[in-house]
């Protein structure tokens, strides 16, 4: 009997615990979508790109986004908080000019994340690469 409580508190402490965990979608977002970068695009490093999305949360609205670009090593090269008062809106644009001059032809990654105003992350990632342009 008291084995039977004991697994029944410990089931309910569990599903307490899971309940207020954030929810996460981590890669490919179907809710975000990167215009700038494409992925596995060259860019050359001699001028600055733009680094242009649409986040369209479904019931949900956007707080705040991350611009994070990431060398080979997974170590950011530049990073941009974007605190939003979005609250209503179907859909958020994010542009931001980016300049990274490379000494050889890098691959890097772009991950934009947002969170959402009921805690969900969501995180779309891009490949692509910067090419040397030698002057």
């Amino acid at each position: 009997m008291k084995t039977n409580r004991l697994i029944f508190v410990i089931a309910a402490l569990i599903a307490a615990l899971n309940s207020c965990k954030q929810r996460d979608i981590t890669k490919d977002s179907p809710l975000i979508t990167v215009t700038s970068p494409l992925r596995d695009q060259d860019l050359m490093d001699s001028t600055a790109f733009n680094v242009e999305a649409i986040i369209e949360p479904k019931n949900a609205s956007v707080i705040r986004y991350y611009i994070r670009i990431l060398d080979s090593e997974r170590q950011p090269v530049f990073e941009k908080k974007v605190d939003c008062n979005c609250i209503g809106e179907k859909r958020v644009n994010v542009k931001q000019a980016v300049e990274y001059d490379v000494n050889q032809t890098t691959n890097l990654l772009l991950r934009l994340s947002a969170t959402l105003d009921d805690m969900t992350n969501i995180q779309e990632e891009v490949p692509f690469k910067m090419v040397d342009f030698k002057k």
